[in-house]
């Protein structure tokens, strides 16, 4: 390999008329760049088999329309008790244990549950939260028809 290597810095030596050393420099560049253009080639013609997997966060991530529960599910988790709730323009974090089973024996955690606000003007900054969820649950109330035909989230 290094033959090669060296066959191919003295021809750029000749052609260009530089020093043996940075003929050997300026080959080692073109070798470098022609595997890295080789390994993008390959990449994008086997359906991107070297792209990198994305981190999933760790939280469960509450999402849906204004006044579809969210917040009240969200308590119901943590607390175990009903509670009258209002809309709220921040969102509610807490890392808790779900008791599961009829016998609540069993528990599941502890597990960040985040409550994002469904109101319009936080839709955009939902966007940077499903970076850290692990789930989404989306909520929906089925009882306002209006905001299921006109498709709000």
């Amino acid at each position: 390999m290094m033959d090669y290597v060296r066959k191919a810095a003295s021809a750029i030596e000749e052609s260009l008329g530089v020093g043996s050393s940075a003929a050997l420099v300026l080959t080692f560049l073109i070798v470098l760049i022609s595997v890295y253009v080789t390994l993008q080639v390959f990449q994008v013609l086997s359906g991107s088999a070297i792209r990198t997997r994305r981190s999933r966060g760790n939280a469960a991530l509450l999402l849906g329309q204004c006044g579809s529960g969210k917040t009240a599910v969200f308590f119901r988790l943590r607390d175990g008790e009903e509670v009258q709730t209002v809309s709220s323009l921040s969102a509610s974090r807490d890392s808790f244990e779900i008791k599961a089973g009829e016998a609540h024996d069993q528990k599941l955690g502890p597990l960040e549950v985040v409550d994002f606000p469904g109101h319009l003007r936080m839709r955009g900054k939902a966007n940077d939260m499903v970076k850290e969820a692990r789930c989404i649950i989306y909520m929906v109330d089925a009882e306002d028809k209006p905001k299921l035909k006109d498709g709000h989230r």
